[in-house]
């Protein structure tokens, strides 16, 4: 609970001590009503805590009450406390955990239009161009301006993250309250620059900051990461407008024969393909004209990340793409890519992660055969005890995020520091030449990291 909140408990509680000893005292009653209108402005309210609101308003009437119905009332006040309890302990407001190095993280977001494509999943809209909504996270100042929220656009995804895991929208809407550690528009941190760049791309039901505490991290060691919405794919994505696109679940229909399925998978991978291609296309005009960022990007050094359906995105980018140097992909969704193209293996550093339950399934030979017909060095990583959604930020959201289906056994804090840290051995391996022990087996930092490598 955070430090109002906290006060708001143990003053509620002390008023529930004197009411229960008949010392009822209405200035406390009315401290405590300060106190919660207090932490309403500065802190923000959250459904967790709406029985405790309620047990606050109606604490007064229960000094009129008297032998079987106090006590009733009395319980009652008791279970409305313990009920905000319990949901705080279920639902807190998450920590982000902040990045180690030596930078600070800024941040800014784009609206980047695509003009030569149309937008395939609007087909009753004519001549609609594909439009991205782009974060980039760059090493920065130190400042002492307040971070950004980890996104701003809980109100339309809240609903969406409710219906993926079978709960009410509202119970996630507590999360506009969590904050992130990038501050918008910070100054760029001149030492860092020139300063490689990576491009990340969620899956199907994704979103930008999915993952931004891998984003943040990246960021403070010293590269900029761009991440994007891909409509229509994604979650949800807001425009600057207001318009807003959902999950079009006709572009990967489940329910559908599996041949169709396939073809429509291989159609989403491909738009996916197409907006990193675009992003690299932007990176010259961003390095000559961007706010912030002119002349401090090295288009020379770039690496992608993808997870499951983005992670099948970039490796069809980087199978034929010479600006591609480097692959890192979570879960990597290739089976909807032609086995001959899979074949062909791709001729530059990749390291594959891989969940548990994507050892084995439809997906695991496709990646199978891409990962031995590629040059080394080559990487297969595979984490016991992890999911498909613990490459992401999601089990960070509850303790109980296994029971809602957001994670494995494995700790989302220990699965999180392990993603970081391969990753970021990959990046500085491959583009800055600096050499890490995690990456020539000999040296495991985890011991429920299976690693291979050619």
């Amino acid at each position: 609970m955070r430090s109002l909140e906290t006060f708001l408990l143990i003053s509620l509680l002390v008023m529930l001590f004197l009411t229960l000893r008949c010392r009822w005292h209405w200035r406390a009653w009315i401290g405590t009503l300060a106190l919660a209108l207090v932490h309403f402005w500065r802190e923000g309210w959250r459904w967790q805590l709406v029985p405790l609101y309620l047990a606050i308003l109606v604490i007064p009437f229960t000094i009129y009450l008297r032998g079987t119905i106090r006590a009733i009332a009395t319980s009652l006040l008791l279970f409305l406390v313990a009920s905000s309890l319990l949901a705080s302990w279920a639902f807190p407001i998450p920590t982000m955990p902040p990045p180690d190095g030596p930078y600070a993280v800024g941040t800014l977001t784009l609206h980047m239009v695509d003009t030569r494509r149309e937008e395939r999943y609007t087909p009753t809209i004519p001549d609609d161009p594909r439009e991205l909504m782009v974060q980039i996270w760059y090493p920065a100042e130190a400042t002492n301006q307040p971070p950004a929220l980890w996104t701003p656009d809980i109100d339309i995804l809240a609903p969406e993250l409710g219906r993926w895991t079978g709960l009410p929208g509202w119970m996630y809407t507590h999360l506009r309250l969590v904050k992130s550690h990038a501050v918008p528009n910070a100054p760029f941190a001149t030492a860092a620059a020139p300063a490689p760049v990576l491009i990340y791309v969620h899956g199907w039901g994704g979103f930008r900051t999915i993952h931004a505490t891998l984003m943040e991290t990246l960021a403070s060691h010293g590269y900029i990461v761009i991440a994007a919405d891909h409509p229509y794919g994604a979650m949800a994505t807001r425009f600057p407008d207001g318009r807003v696109a959902l999950n079009f679940p006709d572009a990967l229909p489940e329910d559908a024969p599996r041949n169709e399925y396939l073809a429509a998978a291989r159609i989403l991978v491909g738009v996916f393909a197409d907006d990193v291609r675009f992003l690299l296309d932007q990176l010259p005009e961003l390095d000559e004209k961007a706010p912030l960022l002119a002349n401090r990007l090295d288009i020379g050094r770039i690496g992608l990340i993808g997870h499951s359906t983005g992670g099948g995105a970039v490796v069809e980018v980087c199978l034929h793409d010479a600006r591609c140097r480097v692959l890192v992909g979570y879960d990597a969704w290739v089976e909807p890519l032609p086995r001959t193209l899979l074949a062909q293996g791709l001729h530059i550093p990749a390291m594959f992660m891989r969940s548990e339950p994507w050892v084995a399934g439809k997906n695991a030979p496709n990646l199978a055969l891409l990962y031995t017909a590629s040059q080394p060095p080559a990487y297969m990583l595979t984490i016991e005890g992890a999911y498909h959604r613990d490459f992401t930020m999601l089990p960070l959201l509850s303790p109980i995020a296994d029971d809602l289906g957001l994670r494995g056994p494995i700790p989302a804090e220990e699965m999180l520091a392990l993603t970081d840290d391969y990753t970021l051995a990959m990046f500085d391996t491959y583009l800055r030449n600096q050499s890490s022990p995690l990456l020539d087996g000999k040296r495991q930092l985890y011991t429920n990291v299976l690693f291979e490598q050619r």
